[in-house]
């Protein structure tokens, strides 16, 4: 006596495939329109946040960052003199006035130079002549630091030392490592004024 062989037909399988190809082309363009809708969600939040922090800025300072290149300004008229660095303009001004030069907060006598340093400035302790405003190690100019108009651990903000440091491979989509801690955590008691706004009832 004959065993009987159970089995699925040629035409049973290509059908199965058939359906499985059809289900598939419905679902991934399904799948990709929800990823697009949520990128476009984060982006427009975070363009949202730069708005708010921006107008936080001009609040606190009463003008937005320029993004003129950086350059020499005389001490009396406030005018450019000559271009300092061509390159430090638009996104590095922009971070520099929401986070600050080093990341530690802006200080409101910056001249928006690459090199961090105000030649105009007067030191408030001692009255005298003194450029590194943002100098960590005078706590003078510390305390004059507007607090950051963004948070930095949700803030992918790179020193342009550490930037000019990846690989061609991490610049070209492989994953950046985090940006390290600044090099000086001052103590509690030297930290820039918080923000306090009076509530509106």
């Amino acid at each position: 006596m004959k065993k009987t062989v159970m089995g699925f037909t040629l035409i049973e399988i290509l059908t199965v495939l058939a359906v499985m190809a059809i289900l598939v082309g419905i679902l991934v363009p399904a799948l990709n329109a929800a990823r697009n809708a949520a990128l476009n969600a984060k982006q427009r939040v975070q363009i949202s946040t730069l708005e708010n922090a921006l107008a936080t800025f001009r609040n606190e300072n009463g003008y937005f960052p320029t993004s003129e290149p950086a350059c020499i300004r005389d001490c009396i008229t406030g005018k450019c003199v000559s271009l300092i660095s061509p390159a430090y303009s638009g996104a590095q001004k922009l971070a520099e006035a929401l986070l600050g030069w080093d990341l530690l907060g802006f200080h409101p006598a910056s001249q928006w130079r690459p090199d961090g340093i105000n030649p105009c400035a007067i030191n408030p302790k001692t009255k005298l002549s003194d450029v590194e405003i943002y100098s960590i190690k005078k706590t003078e100019f510390f305390m004059q630091r507007r607090p950051r108009y963004l948070d930095l651990e949700k803030t992918s903000v790179f020193p342009l030392q550490q930037l000019l440091s990846f690989t061609p491979q991490q610049l070209n989509g492989q994953p950046i490592p985090p940006p390290p801690p600044p090099p000086y955590t001052p103590s509690p008691n030297l930290q820039p004024q918080p923000r306090n706004y009076p509530l509106n009832c």
